[in-house]
This record gives structure tokens, sequence and C-alpha cells, in this order.
């Protein structure tokens, strides 16, 4: 979920009228880069499926706090993901109306149901298309009430004749990335059980890791798809589905103002994303205030 609140240099603003903040000179950020960063974030921002994003993500219940709670995202750390992000997203466009790039897809978001029984299969009626988001919502709202889960994942890009998958990623200095992490793995794993899923011959992935001066290319070694959906992929979705039952602020206890985990719900992870032992030495959870593992050990 995006921030409800953007900050910077100790003011804050709705996350909607921070741009008009900075048109107005209210705020001193400047707003071209902010409604790039905005925009970049509030796409695709949907309840009702279940992202890759979602689905490797290292602690659920920071995504609870984040799906329940109003927090504030400092501008300045939006910047690696959002606008760095939207700069990639502006190179693959430009390669998307490259003639030489024929039998390429760009930011193709591929869509697939698992039902009740445990089988998966397609949404191909809206592959091609931006489809009509109030249909689209009415029909996962269906979906979810016969007890099925939407999936989703969108690749960067797609070599539909050599069969690669490519998907970039923009970080502060990339000397220190020198193999593919676990969630980083289930991510391009995903990614390509779905363009199976619709017909399309992936036969490896490649990650791309950028900073502003370098790159440096990995080579994903993917798993034995079947056994990775069996084993990872059917039983992570039915957890985090039984976890949204949970992100409603009416069912949540809170406790002097810390939201409790519901029972059955994991407990909170203290990792480098709430601790500051990370390769920037910054502090990446909007929430950690609020969690109640960090309020005891923190």
């Amino acid at each position: 979920m995006p921030p409800t609140r953007i900050s910077y240099l100790g003011k804050s603003w709705p996350i909607d009228d921070f741009v008009a903040a900075c048109l107005s000179g209210e705020c001193s950020f400047p707003a071209t880069i902010a409604a790039t960063i905005i925009q970049n974030l509030q796409r695709y921002d949907n309840h009702q499926t279940i992202s890759g994003s979602q689905l490797h993500q290292e602690c659920d219940y920071k995504a609870l706090l984040e799906r329940t709670l109003d927090y504030t995202k400092e501008i300045t750390d939006l910047w690696p993901a959002s606008f760095r992000g939207a700069n990639v997203h502006g190179l693959l466009e430009t390669c998307r109306d490259d003639p030489r790039f024929n039998g390429w897809l760009f930011e193709q978001r591929f869509f697939a149901v698992l039902t009740p029984v445990g089988e998966i299969y397609p949404l191909r009626e809206i592959l091609n298309s931006v489809p009509d988001w109030e249909f689209f919502e009415e029909m996962c709202h269906n979906l979810r009430q016969d007890g099925c889960i939407i999936l989703s994942g969108a690749l960067d890009a797609l070599d539909t004749m050599n069969g690669i998958g490519h998907d970039y990623k923009t970080k502060s200095k990339v000397g220190s990335y020198t193999e593919v992490s676990e969630s980083w793995l289930h991510q391009m794993s995903e990614y390509t059980f779905l363009a199976r899923l619709h017909g399309y011959k992936v036969n490896g992935f490649r990650i791309t890791v950028m900073d502003a001066t370098s790159a440096v290319v990995l080579e994903v070694q993917l798993p034995i798809e079947e056994l990775w959906v069996q084993d990872y992929l059917i039983p992570r979705a039915r957890k985090l589905a039984k976890h949204q039952e949970f992100m409603t602020e009416e069912i949540l206890a809170v406790n002097d103002g810390i939201l409790e985990p519901p029972q059955g719900f994991p407990e909170p992870i203290i990792n480098y994303l709430c601790s500051g032992e990370n390769r920037e030495g910054k502090i990446y959870c909007p929430v950690r205030d609020q969690c109640i593992k960090w309020r005891k050990n923190g």
C-alpha cells in the first residue's frame, strides 16, 4: 500500500496534495520528480490480487500494518524504487517502439486464478489490454467469494523468440550484488510460471542490477517448476490470502496504540529493513514504531 502522507524537511502532506504543495512553493521538493514518484507508487494499487512483491515479502506483519494504518514516508526514501524505477520504465517504452525488439514483450502484467482445489488457470481476457478496472475489481471480488485467489505479476521484458525474461532493479550501489537472493529467485520463478501459463516460452531469466554509473547482470537458475508451484507458490499464496482477511481495522486488536497480530498471524520479523543493518544503513520500514516486536526488542 502507498503511504497516506509524504514528508520533506520535517513537514508532511497527504499524498494526493504533495505535488500541489510542490507546485505552489509550499514544499521546495521538485514537483516534476514528486509527480513521477507518486504516480509510480500508485500504479496497480489493487487489494484484490496477490502480486509478486507481496508473495515474496519478508515480513507479513509489516504488510498488515501498511494496509491498516495511516503512515508517512519521506520523499527522499522513495527516490530509489520509484523515481529510478520510472526511468527504467521510460527506457522500456523506447524499446517498445523500436523494430529491432520485434517479438519482445515489455512490462506485461499477467493474471491467474488459483482455485480452492489447487488448480491454476490464466485470466487471458485481460492479457493484451489495460483492463476496465471497475470490471476487473468486480471479477476479482466474485472469484474471491468463490474461494479463489488471484495472482499477478509484471515482467519488465520478455524476449519471446529466445525465451529469455529480463528484470531490472535499481540500487544505490551494485558492487555487492554478486548473486541472486532467495526472494529474487522466487519472484523470477513466479514471472516464469505466469508467462508459461499464458503460452509463452521461458528458458531462463536475467536480472540487471543498476546504479547511476554501472550495472551487473545475474543469471537466474530457475527451480523445477512443478515442485516450486506445489511446495512454494500454492502454500504461500494461500497463506497470504488468509492473512488478507485480517487486514481491516475492525478486527485488529489495539493495545496502547500498537496493533497486535490476530491469532494465526505470523510474528513480526526484525530484519535489515527495520534495523538499519543494510548496505545503505537506512531504516526502510515506515511502520516500525507501531511494531510490537520492535517496541519490545528493538
